[in-house]
């Protein structure tokens, strides 16, 4: 199957997790950007403001994507939501195309995603160790869909 990673980044944690399941997979690596600032701690502010107001953002990727495409989603948590630039990308695709792995700073709510919409759903929770079980789940799940 075709598969690329595509990843939102504040901090480079997501980063790190879509380099490691792409370089697992041998696939490419699409980043989602935008154009606010989120450093520091007024960008942290900003950021958790701007997904529990569901904010519209202007995104852009570094590639482009085929209809065929499917696509494993690294996002942050923030304010216990998917990070509202991703979000936006979400939307944007049908779900039953998405692996999703959130990166969060320890177990979250079903509340904040409907997990069953997802191909595949993982968290990884940052300062654990099961980065590499949830990777190694994905790529299980992967296997099991070709």
């Amino acid at each position: 199957m075709n598969y690329k990673v595509v990843y939102f980044t504040r901090n480079g944690h997501s980063k790190h997790i879509a380099e490691s399941i792409a370089s697992q997979l041998n696939c490419p690596i699409i980043e989602i950007t935008d154009n606010m600032n989120w450093k520091g701690i007024w960008g942290f502010l900003r950021a958790g403001r701007a997904t529990l107001k569901n904010k519209p953002i202007e995104i852009k990727l570094s590639q482009t994507l085929a209809p065929e495409d499917n696509l494993i989603v690294v996002s942050p948590v923030w304010a216990g939501g998917v990070a509202q630039p991703a979000r936006i990308f979400l939307n944007s695709k049908p779900a039953e195309s998405i692996s999703l792995i959130l990166s969060s700073g320890g177990p979250i709510k079903e509340t904040i995603v409907d997990f069953k919409q997802f191909a595949f759903f993982g968290n990884i929770y940052r300062n654990s160790e099961n980065q590499d079980l949830v990777i190694s789940d994905l790529i299980q799940s992967l296997d099991t869909h070709q």
